[in-house]
């Protein structure tokens, strides 16, 4: 073992993290077109869905340990994925197997989800937190592996900054939760592999894979690194611990909803 697989092991606590549902149970309710899009992901490729509610989890319990808004997290988790819902799923699988069509998934499901959220979904469905402000950090959601000029084509990106300009400068607070989305969103995929069937990592390497993705990132400075770990530790931990009835459960909440 390293010094820093050591490191890692020693600040595992190895307590329970018991999951949040609070916000799921008010998305159920308050919420009917993200569940309708929620359902659709759910019915075209079952481990994306999977993928989405495991990542809401993580944030609203996440946001609720360290005490920055778990409503606003909750929103982002849920839908951070939403432009998948009209996709070819069955393309998407085909397309990950190659680094560069990856990238491109991430262009493309970012960008369809910024018009659904834009134009399909009513604003007081997200009340609060507000949709310009949930835009604001789902589009933001890849930043661990690029800047907007890599992530977007210039005509997009160009609409995006402007769009941004006028109604949605990100607060210190969002700028935080956009962070802990990309880092919830990498440990998902660490613990749980792409296609959700992948045997679930131990928590050394979780948050190994997501420290290696956040000290290769353009966009994230070191200070900003540092600052991070409190939250990839608990990321880490929660994804190490969660069980399969806490996901099942999550998928209970919303299909009384469908």
């Amino acid at each position: 073992m390293t010094n820093f697989e050591s490191g890692i092991t020693s600040i595992y606590s190895g307590e329970e993290i018991k999951p949040n549902f609070d916000v799921l149970f008010h998305i159920s309710k308050k919420s009917p077109t993200q569940v309708k899009y929620f359902e659709a992901i759910t019915r075209s490729h079952p481990p994306t869905a999977n993928h989405v509610l495991r990542v809401h989890l993580a944030m609203v319990t996440t946001a609720t340990e360290f005490g920055f808004d778990h409503i606003t997290a909750g929103f982002c988790g849920f839908t951070h994925d939403i432009g998948k819902s009209v996709l070819d799923l069955e393309f998407i699988d085909a397309m990950k197997k190659n680094k560069d069509n990856f990238n491109e998934i991430k262009k493309i499901h970012m960008f369809f989800g910024r018009l659904i959220l834009k134009n399909m979904i009513p604003e007081d469905e997200f009340t609060p937190p507000g949709k310009s402000r949930v835009m604001g950090i789902n589009m933001r959601h890849h930043e661990i592996f690029g800047s907007l000029d890599q992530l977007y084509p210039r005509k997009q990106r160009t609409a995006l900054e402007s769009e941004e300009r006028r109604v949605n400068i990100l607060s210190e607070e969002d700028q935080l939760i956009s962070k802990i989305l990309a880092v919830c969103d990498v440990g998902d995929r660490i613990a749980f592999g792409y296609n959700s069937g992948e045997k679930r990592r131990h928590f050394t390497e979780i948050f190994e894979g997501i420290w290696d993705a956040v000290i290769n990132s353009p966009v994230i400075k070191p200070r900003e690194q540092a600052a991070l770990i409190p939250h990839i530790r608990f990321v880490s931990e929660f994804y190490a611990g969660l069980k399969e009835e806490d996901v099942s459960r999550a998928k209970l909440v919303l299909n009384r909803s469908f």
